[in-house]
């Protein structure tokens, strides 16, 4: 059996544990509890060769933690902490959408969905170490091959092939003192006075690689860099039920007022805006320049290896209206593939296998020679995109951020968007990269796992490179008669001036088709009866409010990027509070709250993780790929590490 081809065998397993395992249930909180006892008697049926070293209690109802140390400990991984098993767990992926909280109690179902996990996970070891035992005595001795059906015979019953322990590798490691990396931080939005500035305006944001390396950062046992935590990114790395976009109308927006959960005095607003989805066969043809760093701080596992995945994954979903090229960079720049048809699939992944890193990092000459092989390969009407694969380690050529920034925004009145996909850690340069895709109008995601590129190039794939509304701008006007003071959450970096708003050729945000997107404004409600006061007396105006029960009026204002043709839609939100928030705006108050916590906000009033974890836990609602169970699991081990 061919090398590559156990590693596609290798690629379907995890396909096919991650695509199922959420739709075998959503977490049975609702279902009885399972005994330790009930659990051991499950764990012998999956491992029989596993001796427990620590006896499960007959009479006591199961919890998480106790659970992820016995699957370890069948697994052959023991003395990690609760923290530690959790993190591993969350890593591998072997809690596909369980909301796990280690101190509460495993339901039945749940119970079998984990021994299942794990259980395949034993599998996927096992094969990879078949795959490098085969590398090892027949890829590099020149040994004669032997039969694939003899390959997997060997690993039967043999102790050659039991998976090694996987260690907790740079576990408690920290990332922000003994490293190189970057991250902007401009500080936080403060609140503002609406007799002063009636008018809140901002670019459209839907990036997510803030959630992904704060994900990162925890799984490796410490907490991230403030400048990581982009609270707008961490919002709008879930997917929301919205509803009201269409082919003529490609952006919807909807509205909800409630109490704010860390400031019960105060109230929270939500705007979110949902796109158009097309149909599969009204997508246009897409011409995809993969630009991959092939310098040598790409050599580790978690850089150019799993680049090589997450490009494998893309390359399924296309089609033969697509077309590929591959250009590759470190100290030279290079065409590895020209543009070839999507569906000449073998060639193409052939050409992304052979891809090895060595030498610096020319990043600015690989764009360049990117964005002409795009040119070359223009679809009019169609899909044209660069998507950079990379570290962020630009240290040949052109690398200061006001330079990256003119190059690209040289390029992308062309019709060339650039979407950038961050990797690593040690020498990460989130501000870099988030600065490309910024001025590139792509968007920027940080991939840390298989599953995340999964995320990014499958489940996200249209939303990714498909955009259905360009320069995407909101501006909300606030009754000062009902508002005393008004703070957006997040959007630093995306603010934008109030004449900004209709002035067309001011670059903003791109909205992929399916994307969703929650801005949230935490309010001071006006005085009952008593009027907002401007922070200063003008000498030569005066200023009269109009009578209305309206709290706001949100404006949305986009292109068409077929037709060229500016849309502009709007919606007021009235000044009563509900009784109970829906689930979107609860669930996405948990993200915005638990930010708030991590970056220690000015503004975290009573945020707490218990908090969080609760209204998480509650408003998970159908998850269908476990990524709102996945951030109950990040919490907890947030909350795990933050007692150590």
């Amino acid at each position: 059996m061919k090398t590559n081809k156990l590693a596609s065998l290798l690629l379907t397993v995890f396909l096919a544990v991650t695509l199922l395992a959420p739709a075998l249930g959503q977490g049975a909180e609702g279902g009885e509890p399972i005994s330790e006892q009930r659990f051991a008697a499950l764990l012998e049926e999956a491992f029989p060769d596993y001796t427990p070293d620590s006896q499960l209690d007959a009479g006591a109802v199961l919890t998480y933690e106790r659970a992820l140390a016995a699957l370890f400990e069948a697994l052959g991984y023991t003395g990690g902490s609760a923290s530690e098993n959790l993190a591993l767990a969350i890593e591998y992926d072997l809690l596909p959408g369980i909301p796990a909280v280690t101190g509460h109690a495993v339901t039945e179902a749940d119970a079998v969905r984990m021994i299942a996990a794990f259980a395949a996970f034993r599998e996927e070891r096992l094969e990879q170490a078949v795959m490098e035992e085969y590398q090892r005595t027949y890829v590099m001795t020149g040994a004669a091959q032997p039969a694939s059906g003899a390959m997997y015979s060997m690993a039967e019953d043999s102790a050659a092939y039991t998976p090694a322990p996987v260690a907790y590798v740079g576990y408690g490691f920290d990332y922000n003192s003994l490293n190189d990396e970057s991250y902007g931080n401009t500080g936080e939005n403060r609140f503002l006075n609406p007799i002063d500035n009636p008018f809140s305006t901002f670019a459209l944001d839907v990036d997510t690689a803030s959630y992904a390396n704060i994900r990162r950062c925890f799984l490796g046992g410490c907490f991230p860099d403030k400048g990581a935590v982009r609270i707008e990114e961490m919002l709008n790395y879930f997917d929301y039920d919205l509803t009201g976009a269409t082919k003529a109308a490609p952006v919807a927006v909807t509205t909800e007022l409630a109490v704010c959960p860390w400031n019960t005095e105060h109230m929270l607003a939500m705007i979110a805006l949902s796109s158009y989805t097309p149909d599969k066969d009204e997508l246009p043809g897409s011409n995809l320049v993969f630009l991959v760093d092939v310098s040598g701080s790409m050599e580790q596992s978690n850089r150019l290896p799993l680049a090589r995945q997450a490009l494998k994954l893309l390359v399924r979903q296309l089609s033969e209206k697509d077309t590929v090229t591959i250009v590759t960079y470190a100290g030279t720049v290079g065409t590895l593939l020209d543009t070839t048809p999507a569906d000449q699939k073998e060639l193409i992944n052939s050409a992304i296998d052979s891809m090895n890193a060595g030498g610096s990092t020319n990043g600015a000459g690989g764009i360049q020679a990117a964005y002409q092989k795009a040119r070359q390969a223009f679809i009019d009407g169609g899909n044209n995109r660069v998507i950079l694969l990379t570290d962020g380690d630009f240290n040949v050529g052109v690398h200061s951020a006001s330079e990256l920034e003119a190059l690209i925004t040289a390029e992308r009145d062309s019709g060339i968007y650039l979407s950038v996909l961050g990797f690593g850690m040690g020498n990460y340069k989130d501000y870099e990269m988030e600065t490309l895709a910024d001025c590139g109008n792509g968007n920027f995601a940080y991939i840390d796992t298989l599953k995340e590129a999964k995320k990014v190039f499958v489940d996200d794939m249209t939303s990714t490179i498909f955009t259905v509304a360009k320069d995407v701008k909101l501006q909300v006007e606030f009754n000062p008669a009902a508002v005393a003071g008004y703070r957006l959450i997040g959007y630093e970096n995306r603010m934008l001036n109030t004449e900004d708003f209709t002035d067309d050729t001011t670059d903003a945000g791109e909205m992929g088709a399916g994307h969703r997107m929650i801005a949230l404004y935490e309010i001071i409600p006006a005085n009952a009866g008593a009027q907002t006061q401007p922070t200063a007396e003008s000498r030569y105006q005066e200023k009269t409010l109009i009578d209305s029960d309206e709290l706001l009026y949100v404006a949305v204002r986009y292109q068409k990027p077929d037709s060229g043709e500016i849309i502009q839609t709007g919606s007021a939100l009235a000044s009563g509070v509900p009784a109970d928030m829906s689930e979107t705006l609860a669930f996405a108050s948990a993200v915005a709250e638990f930010g708030l916590w991590l970056y220690d906000s000015e503004y975290k009033g009573s945020a707490n993780l218990q908090s969080v974890l609760e209204r998480a836990l509650q408003n998970r609602g159908e998850d269908r790929f476990g990524y709102r169970a996945e951030f109950v699991q990040i919490v907890d081990l947030t909350r795990l590490l933050n007692d150590r």
